[in-house]
Formats: structure tokens, C-alpha cells, sequence
């Protein structure tokens, strides 16, 4: 089971998030760590040495725990400030960045007490993203609907440069409502799973450098978990969780070349230095090969 899934940075290892938090090999396929310090994980990181392993819980309580034994390292209770996004180490280790839904962004000294964070009111971080090299941030902006307005503001995206808050966010604001936004790998797109009033639900890319949409769009089918999207590695193929199926199209022109059937798919998650995809399910998870899943030689319940 995994609703959410994580790569380590050099695609070595990778986490499964359900009930538990399971961490394996990508070698071996053998699982390194089983753990639940506490209910309801919802997102994980691991570290640039990958011996320590960054958990969020859906209360906002923040720990790393060692790997691969598992022992809480540090525990950084934030659970006044709710639920959360995803979390990410600094390239250097030694922070953690984080955003909470009502509206806030934290970057927190992994050892120490030093926090930076940024007040957004009312809107809601709804994801964050990053480059492979974490030199690209990518924060998605939700507007919360006002007692005064019939309709909500529009969406809009920030993109910051490492260190995070040191520079001023290139803004993305398209008169459109997301549902989510990821960052190539490679830092020059922005995968969307987007719509404007009256519209059906689209999957698109928008080009980091001039704020354009590329002129191919798919359609997305509302369904399974967390409207997740991924990137592979190399950036040139993203996989998108859609109702009842994995969908794999061609970043450069959306084509779709694989569609596997699911009955309750969640998650995807490209290894990087390898050809290997794990895909999460509510009931399981699988790592298989990226070919084999293409040519549609992967089955899932």
C-alpha cells in the first residue's frame, strides 16, 4: 500500500507511504525499513547521505528518523500548524523546507532551532516541487474562496531560486484553478493539471522560460489519489494518476503511450540513475522497469 511514494536523490532507495512507512532497496527490491512512530504518514524525504529520513504526519508533526534502524532523531512538533505538503532536505542537508495548507512555508535548521517562514494569508500551499539539483523551487498557490466572493481568485504559481526566500519568486498567474504542478527534473517545464471556469480538467506544459503553454494538451479523467504527477528522471516521459488507470504520456508533445488499469492507483515515482518506476496502489506497491511498463507488460489489481 502507498499513497504517496519518494525517491532517495540518487535513486538508491525509495519510500512507500500508507499506514506504515516502508523503505527499500532499488537494488534488491528488499525492504530496508518498516516503521510507524505515529498515525497517518503523509510525506517523507530522505536526506543527501541517505541516513536520515524526513516524516511528515497529516496532525503536522515533523521527525527524522535514522535509517536504516529507524530511531527518531528528532522530533519537531509542529502540530499547531496542520497539515502539510511535501518536505524536502537542502542540497546541503541541513534544513528542511515544508509548506502547511493555511497558508505557510517553513525552512527549518535540521539541527538547531532556526525557522524562516513565510506568511501567505488566505490562500493554501498546496505542493511543492523541486529541480533534480534543488536549485528550482516550485510553490503552488491555492486561493481560499472569500464569504464575500461567489467565486474564488485564480490560482497562481511561484518559482523561487536556492536559497529559498533569498531572491524574488518568478510568478506564474494564468487566470486558471490547479489541481497540480510539478517541475521537470531538468528545471525547464511545468507539468499542470489545470482548468478555467467552465472547462474541463487538462493536462498541459508550461515552459519555464517565457510562461507559455506548449500547444499540446491532454485530458484528465478526475480519480485515484492526490492527482499525482512525475517526471522520469530524464524528462521526457511524465506519468499521471487518472481515475482507475496510470497514464504515460511523451513530455514533448503529450502523446499518451501507456495506459494501465488500476483499480485504486495513488502514486508514481521515477528512480533517478535508473530505469525503474514504482507505482503505489491502496493495496500495494510494484517496482518494474520502465519499458516493461510501456509496452504494457506490468498488470495491476
Amino acid at each position: 500500500m502507498s499513497f504517496k511514494t519518494v525517491s532517495s536523490d540518487d535513486g538508491s532507495m525509495f519510500a512507500c507511504i500508507g499506514r506504515r512507512v516502508n523503505v527499500f532497496s532499488a537494488a534488491s527490491g528488499e525492504r530496508v525499513l518498516s516503521s510507524r512512530p505515529f498515525p497517518d504518514p503523509s510525506y517523507a524525504a530522505f536526506s543527501p547521505t541517505n541516513r536520515e529520513l524526513a516524516l511528515a504526519f497529516t496532525d503536522g508533526r515533523v521527525l527524522i528518523v535514522d535509517l536504516p534502524e529507524g530511531n527518531v532523531m528528532r522530533d519537531l512538533k509542529k502540530q499547531k500548524e496542520g497539515e502539510g505538503t511535501e518536505i524536502f532536505f537542502s542540497p546541503d542537508g541541513t534544513q528542511l523546507i515544508h509548506g502547511i495548507r493555511k497558508g505557510l512555508v517553513a525552512k527549518r535548521e535540521v539541527q538547531g532551532k532556526g525557522v524562516d517562514t513565510r506568511q501567505f494569508p488566505g490562500e493554501m500551499i498546496d505542493r511543492l516541487s523541486t529541480d533534480s539539483l534543488k536549485r528550482l523551487w516550485l510553490i503552488e498557490h491555492r486561493s481560499i474562496l472569500r464569504s464575500e466572493q461567489e467565486l474564488r481568485d485564480w490560482d497562481y504559481l511561484a518559482l523561487y531560486k536556492w536559497p529559498l526566500f533569498s531572491h524574488e519568486p518568478k510568478l506564474f498567474a494564468m487566470k486558471l484553478y490547479m489541481e497540480s504542478a510539478t517541475i521537470s527534473p531538468d528545471g525547464t517545464r511545468i507539468c499542470l493539471i489545470c482548468w478555467s471556469r467552465g472547462e474541463k480538467k487538462k493536462v498541459r506544459i508550461l515552459q519555464i522560460s517565457d510562461g507559455t503553454f506548449l500547444s499540446h494538451v491532454a485530458d484528465y479523467e478526475t480519480g485515484g489519489t492526490g492527482s499525482e504527477i512525475a517526471w522520469s528522471a530524464d524528462s521526457t516521459l511524465i506519468g499521471v494518476v487518472q481515475k482507475e488507470r496510470f497514464v504515460f504520456y511523451q513530455a514533448s508533445e503529450l502523446e499518451m503511450i501507456a495506459d494501465l488499469p488500476c483499480r485504486y492507483p495513488s502514486s508514481i515515482c521515477f528512480l533517478p540513475n535508473q530505469d525503474l518506476v514504482v507505482l503505489g496502489t491502496w493495496n500495494a506497491s510494484v517496482l518494474a522497469s520502465v519499458p516493461d511498463v510501456l509496452k504494457g507488460k506490468v498488470k495491476l489489481k
